[in-house]
């Protein structure tokens, strides 16, 4: 996938008015992406195919699972902090609209 491709839902949103910015949603979905990637990664480069190791020897296998253990973490803490409530219930305004 190209950049500008990813970028793209990300630069849609951005123009629309009813659409909060939040850090700790973005922090959260970064958090996300970043989990995703590394269960699949690790599935498949160290349990699949068998590519490389987190760290070679003779408790690769605890190290591979760690490593599967700290993307499920990521992954499950990012949402939940994607979801949690900002807190303030509004939003300031902009583009000169206000949203609730």
């Amino acid at each position: 996938m190209r950049v500008s491709q990813a970028w793209s839902p990300l630069v849609t949103a951005s123009k629309r008015a009813d659409v909060l910015w939040s850090t700790r949603a973005f922090v959260g979905s970064l958090a996300i992406g970043w989990g995703l990637f590394n269960l699949i990664e690790g599935t498949v480069d160290h349990h699949l195919l068998g590519i490389h190791h987190v760290r070679s020897g003779p408790a690769q296998m605890a190290w591979n699972l760690a490593f599967l253990a700290f993307g499920a973490v990521l992954g499950v803490g990012g949402w939940l902090l994607a979801r949690a409530p900002s807190g303030t219930g509004t939003a300031p305004p902009r583009n000169g609209v206000r949203v609730a």
